[in-house]
This record gives structure tokens, C-alpha cells and sequence, in this order.
């Protein structure tokens, strides 16, 4: 157990020099004596009722005294102390410092922290100061307003005050219950710190009725800033609360104008700024500027929601299958445009190849031709060559006298090309037919026949000659 005033060990330590002693402590001593520690205060009490204040570290004699230590308070540099005098003033001391309460000068003291707006934050400070009249004399304080914009580390003066706003915000869910951000409700939203970057506000419009006099409930998110945060404070205690009243209104009169079904067919229209004059009118004359409005969504009763509802799903069934007979349709030709192409593409290989195979005959046939042309022109020179040795050989046989008319028609003088040789007494009367010899008896064929005898009249031979 540590040391505590509540216990002789506690007493006998704290008196040695333990812990520092507090306001706790408090006794009547008729003789003795008390050691104050350095960092301790305490306040005596004399027998005629004065007061006096003994530092440490000090030894102090007492008689017929009332003791008490006094509680201690340190701020540090992010901290200030809040001293409230018995004299009904009220002072605000920056840290970091060490302060006693004195029960004699003192109400209270207490450590409060300072304010830290961030960079998108904003304080609205109020101030009295004092004012007098021509005449010198005091009049009521002046008020006086100023918004201090972040970051910084503010301490409030003891005659200044922050502002606390108190707006209309979604109610804090029971237990076992989701929030719901669209219901919204007075003061539910208190803060001290003013955040200035842009907001949304998602909100349901409830109870709004159609020209057939359906009840529905629309859901809506707004998007805005605060343009102007002094014309914001002149003229709405609530801003949040001003936008939900003109939005409700401009609500009811857009559904008001409508059936149902237009409401249902036109609900683009709610995410149009135009559709919401009375909203925007009232977010320009409270310092607000109107980023855009979302539609989120339509409700209403269960009977109608349900019959609603089936007819989307009917409508949607159809859409589907429309949709998917379209794809279908949208397969089959593609599955036939390919089967096209593919096509096209066969009779143009096919095209191609046999334009191959045609232009490869058409080079071999170049290619026999000029063969064969080659050919014919070595069997030409050939020829000539001939022509000439044979020229040559006649020349030079004129050359050694020879007759070359009679050599030449001897040479050109057809030759038979078979001999047949009769022999017999009656071969002058022979008759010979000749067939089946290969040709012999064709048009072509002449027959030239000599007798061959002895001149005593013998047997007589008969030879033929077969020119072909």
C-alpha cells in the first residue's frame, strides 16, 4: 500500500519527505512544527484567523495554528490555466507555468487544453469589450466577433467565449440498430470547430405526395460549401437545417406537379440544380454554394413498392431477352460473316495458287520453247555447216575435173530400196504383186523390172527394182 495522508505509515512518510501533499491535507496543530518541501505551499491559519502563505523549502514553528497545503497545477506550452478569484473575476494564464490554489484568493483553478484548429478549420470568437459613453461614464460592453482560421494553437483571453454550433444531424442509432444518414433531427450535430472543406448532406424527403396521390419518400445528396462564413453567421443559427426546409419544398412541389409514373420517368430531373430554385435561392442568402445535387433513390408503401417492382421485373425480363435475341441474331452473322470471309478467302488461296501453277507452266513452256529454239538453231547451223562442207567438196572436185552436173543427178537419182530376183523359163511373164512388205504397196511405190538371160535362149532371170 503506498503512502496516503489515511494512514499513520502514509503520515510518518509524507511528513519525512515523501510525496508532495496537497489540499487533502489539513490539520490543527496547538504546538509543533511542519517542514515545507521545496515545490510545496502551504496556508497557515493563526489563532486570530490571519492567513499566511509558507513556501518551501521551509521549517515552520506553529502554535494554536490551523495547516493546510495547497493543490498544485502545472499548464505546459500547450495548456493554459483557467483561475477563477474569489473576488468574481476570472483569468486566463498561458503555459507553461506552476500554480497553487489559494483558498483564501481563489475560487478554483483548473487546466484546460489549447484550442488546435487544423488547416480546414475555422473558430468563431466572441469578445466583450468595454465601452464608455461621451460623458466618461460605462455603458453595456460591445460584442465583438472574429473567425480565426487554422492551423494554429488559440488560447482564449478570460473575456472572450467560443462560439458552439448546434445543427440538425442524423440521431444516434439504437442499440442494435444501423444509423440512418438520411433522417436528420434539431441539435443533434454540436461542435466547436467549423470544417470549411466541401460537405455532402444526404437526406431523405419524406411524406411527399403526387398529383394521384401517392405517398412516397425521396432520397437526395447534396453537395456545398460554405462561400461566405460571416454572411453564414448573420443570418441562420442552423444552415443544415435551412437546406433540408428548402429542399423538402422544392421536393413537394416537384412531386406535387407529377403522377407517379412521371415522377418515376423524370427522376433524372432531381439531379439538376434547376429543379431546386427555392434551395438554391436560400443557400446564396446564408453564405452557401451549391456543388450539385444526387438523386439517390424513390420509396413508398410496400403495396405499391411490390406491384412497382414486379413491373420492373417484367419490363427487365423482356429488355433481357430482347437483348438476348439481338446477341443471338448478332452471333449468327457473325458466325456467317466469317463463314464468308473464310470463303473468300479459300477462292482467293485458290486463285493464288492456281495463278502459281499457271505461271509456273507458262515458265516451262518459256522454258521448252527456248530450248527447243536453241535447238533448232544448232541443228540449222548444223546444216549450214553441211551445206557448206558439201559446197566445198563440189568445188574442189570441179577443181579436179569432175563433171558435177552428172555427179550430182547421180547422186540425187532415186536408189530402190528392195531388189527381187525372178528366176525361171517363163520369167518375162511373170506377174508379181507386192503387198504386206512393209509399205510396198503403197501409191508411192514403182516398179522397174530387167530380163536377165542367156543368149542362147536359157532360162531366163527377171530382176525388179522397188523404189519407194
Amino acid at each position: 500500500q503506498g503512502p496516503s495522508a489515511k494512514n499513520p505509515i502514509g503520515r510518518l512518510i509524507m511528513a519525512r519527505g515523501g510525496d508532495f501533499r496537497d489540499g487533502s491535507y489539513r490539520k490543527r496543530v496547538i504546538v509543533g512544527k511542519r517542514t515545507v518541501k521545496e515545490g510545496e505551499v502551504c496556508a497557515i491559519w493563526n489563532v486570530k484567523g490571519e492567513h499566511k502563505l509558507v513556501r518551501g523549502p521551509k521549517r515552520k514553528w506553529i502554535f494554536f495554528s490551523d495547516v493546510r497545503f495547497l493543490d498544485r497545477f502545472t499548464a505546459d506550452q500547450s495548456e493554459y490555466l483557467v483561475v477563477k478569484h474569489r473576488t468574481g473575476e476570472k483569468e486566463h494564464i498561458r503555459g507553461p507555468l506552476v500554480m497553487h490554489c489559494d483558498p483564501v484568493h481563489h475560487q478554483s483553478i483548473t487546466v484546460e487544453k489549447g484550442i488546435t484548429p487544423e488547416n480546414f478549420e475555422a473558430l468563431v470568437v466572441y469578445r466583450e469589450v468595454p465601452r464608455t459613453d461621451a460623458a466618461g461614464k460605462e455603458c453595456e460592453p460591445e460584442v465583438r466577433r472574429r473567425v480565426i482560421r487554422g492551423p494554429t494553437l488559440f488560447f482564449p483571453n478570460a473575456n472572450e467565449w467560443i462560439h458552439k454550433f448546434s445543427w440538425h444531424g442524423a440521431p444516434e442509432p439504437t442499440k442494435g440498430e444501423e444509423r440512418n444518414h438520411g433522417s436528420k433531427r434539431p441539435h443533434a450535430l454540436k461542435f466547436s470547430k467549423l470544417n470549411l472543406t466541401p460537405k455532402q448532406l444526404y437526406l431523405d424527403v419524406s411524406d411527399a405526395r403526387t398529383s394521384d396521390d401517392a405517398q412516397i419518400t425521396i432520397s437526395l445528396m447534396v453537395f456545398y460549401n460554405f462561400a461566405s462564413i460571416e454572411l453564414m453567421l448573420d443570418t441562420t443559427q442552423d444552415p443544415i437545417g435551412d437546406i433540408i426546409n428548402a429542399l423538402g419544398a422544392d421536393v413537394m412541389s416537384f412531386a406535387a406537379s407529377r403522377t407517379y409514373e412521371q415522377v418515376l420517368a423524370q427522376s433524372s430531373a432531381l439531379s439538376d440544380i434547376a429543379t431546386f430554385p427555392i434551395l438554391t435561392q436560400r443557400a446564396k442568402a446564408i453564405g452557401c454554394a451549391l456543388d450539385k445535387v444526387v438523386y439517390r433513390g424513390l420509396r413508398t408503401s410496400s403495396h405499391l413498392q411490390e406491384m412497382h417492382n414486379k413491373s420492373v421485373t417484367n419490363a427487365t425480363k423482356l429488355r433481357l431477352e430482347a437483348a438476348e435475341a439481338e446477341q443471338r441474331e448478332r452471333h449468327l452473322d457473325l458466325v456467317a460473316r466469317h463463314s464468308t470471309e473464310r470463303e473468300r478467302a479459300k477462292a482467293a488461296s485458290e486463285t493464288e495458287r492456281a495463278d502459281e501453277e499457271r505461271k509456273r507452266a507458262q515458265a516451262d513452256h518459256e522454258q521448252k520453247l527456248r530450248q527447243w529454239r536453241e535447238l533448232q538453231a544448232a541443228e540449222l547451223e548444223m546444216i549450214k555447216q553441211r551445206h557448206e562442207e558439201e559446197a566445198d567438196f563440189i568445188g574442189r572436185l570441179g577443181e579436179r575435173g569432175v563433171d558435177v552436173t552428172k555427179y550430182l543427178v547421180a547422186k540425187e537419182t532415186a536408189r530402190p530400196t528392195h531388189h527381187l530376183r525372178v528366176d525361171g523359163a517363163a520369167a518375162d511373164l511373170a506377174q508379181i504383186h507386192i503387198g504386206g512388205m512393209g509399205g510396198l504397196d503403197s501409191p508411192a511405190v514403182a516398179a522397174k523390172a530387167s530380163t536377165l538371160g542367156g543368149a542362147g535362149g536359157g532360162n531366163a532371170k527377171r530382176s525388179m527394182g522397188i523404189f519407194g
